[in-house]
């Protein structure tokens, strides 16, 4: 089984809002997430969004009611404004706990197709050793990954930081999944919203 961990504590600075709750032609960002993991997820899997300890209690409203009713959990960091690689580990503890892998995306990726996310998901499955992350011609991006549920403990005690993710992921081996490079761009400003026509 799976463990869809969609990174959504991101205060949007550079946005100007939240990401968890920004729009893009009348669905939020989520929303277009959702569909994407939604539309990989298999019986059994679990989708869970981690949103950031002072996001509004009502975040879960921005959830539209999925049709396929995968089951969809909402975990609130506790630290404040504890970074992308803090909620990999916590999402890898949650992986760990039920002895599944995990597959992480970014909010703001929601030019993702979902190919590449089924592709990091037997990737982990494939490769039990090594965790496999998206990479494209400029490189990997660290947190659109897969950890096999073997290593998802180890994940989840050590990751701290981006730098010491990397870290962890290069001393344990990776396994590079060649995906779409509209996958991996983060809509982290206005300008790189895919244009709306």
């Amino acid at each position: 089984m799976t463990v869809w961990g969609i990174l959504a504590g991101g205060r949007g600075r550079r946005f100007g809002e939240p990401k968890v709750t920004a729009k893009f032609l009348d669905q939020t960002f989520l929303d277009l997430i959702l569909e994407r993991v939604s539309s990989c997820a298999r019986p059994g899997d679990r989708v869970v969004i981690s949103v950031a300890h002072g996001d509004p209690e009502d975040v879960g409203s921005f959830v539209a009611i999925r049709k396929d009713e995968i089951p969809i959990e909402l975990i609130r960091d506790l630290a404040q404004d504890p970074g992308p690689a803090h909620a990999v580990g916590t999402l890898a503890h949650l992986a760990a706990t039920t002895g599944d892998c995990l597959v992480t995306v970014a909010v703001d990726q929601i030019r993702v197709v979902p190919q590449d996310l089924d592709a990091l998901r037997d990737a982990a499955e494939s490769h039990p050793h090594s965790v496999s992350v998206a990479c494209g011609a400029k490189g990997r991006h660290w947190v659109f990954a897969a950890v096999p549920s073997g290593m998802a403990a180890k994940i989840s005690r050590d990751a701290e930081s981006v730098n010491s993710l990397q870290g962890l992921y290069i001393l344990n081996a990776i396994n590079d999944v060649a995906v779409n490079p509209d996958s991996l761009v983060d809509v982290n400003t206005r300008d790189l919203l895919p244009p709306s026509d």
